[in-house]
């Protein structure tokens, strides 16, 4: 649709960079906001948030390049032109809380008031993403044979990476929507005062779900194993550790978020 959005200069600006850039700006907002509003420590937040982005960034693009190695490795130089594409959310969200953990530990942060604000900042940014995927023709569908006998919107004349205009399930259509419902949950759990310390797992598990039913639907390149694209086995294997981080971790305390010393 968009792949680029214009230029400054010499710098391209294309669409899904900008969206994921406006994603990350979202993301350090709610870190300091809510670091302020649980502790008065919202720089020691963001520089966990700083720290996740990094993790996320080099997790994204590892296990991208681990998923289509067979290309990567005959061309080496590519592997981190992050720039041209290609990060895979689930290796993001591994190096984030990675990362993220280890750098909380040191500021010492509070595990569970981070994770309650990571479940209302990670829909925000997915869905900024499936947006940027949609302008850059990117996550895109199957093709149908007409659109007729669809309801509106579950199909649509769309590109594939390489410019062929076809009927096709809008899956990043389906992919905003997804993510925010999974926003909306958040902001209700939140709202609610459900779950604290434990919602970013029931947000994560919900999208997870979402993503592994329009993964199905989809039809950009992805390795398939045992009949199911590589990214339905990812989706599923969030869900479960979800399930897992949702039974060993005890619900927050009253207290979780203090900390020792109130200053940055």
């Amino acid at each position: 649709m968009y792949p680029e959005l214009g230029r400054i200069g010499p710098v391209v600006l294309r669409s899904y960079a900008v969206l994921i850039g406006l994603g990350v700006l979202i993301g350090l907002g709610v870190l300091a906001w809510r670091g302020r509003a649980v502790a008065g420590r919202a720089a020691a937040w963001l520089d966990v948030g700083i720290g996740g982005l990094v993790g996320g960034l080099i997790g994204a693009r590892a296990l991208h390049v681990a998923l289509f190695w067979d290309y990567f490795r005959d061309h080496p130089t590519e592997i981190v032109q992050v720039w041209a594409g290609g990060l895979a959310w689930h290796g993001a969200l591994i190096g984030a809380l990675l990362v993220g953990y280890a750098t909380a530990r040191a500021r010492r942060v509070g595990i569970g008031p981070l994770l309650d604000a990571l479940a209302l900042a990670f829909p925000a940014g997915a869905a900024l993403a499936w947006l940027g995927c949609l302008m850059s023709n990117a996550a895109y569908g199957q093709e149908v044979r007409t659109l007729a006998g669809y309801p509106p919107l579950v199909v649509a004349e769309l590109a594939d990476l390489y410019g062929t205009v076809a009927p096709r399930y809008n899956t990043q259509g389906f992919g905003v929507a997804w993510s925010l419902l999974a926003l909306a949950l958040a902001a209700l759990l939140a709202w609610r005062g459900l779950w604290p310390g434990k919602r970013a797992w029931a947000v994560l598990a919900f999208y997870s779900l979402g993503a592994l039913l329009i993964a199905g639907l989809r039809a950009d390149p992805m390795p398939v194993w045992a009949g199911l694209r590589a990214d339905q086995w990812l989706d599923a294997a969030v869900i479960v550790g979800c399930g897992v981080a949702w039974i060993a971790r005890p619900g927050r305390t009253s207290s979780e978020g203090k900390t020792a010393s109130s200053s940055d």
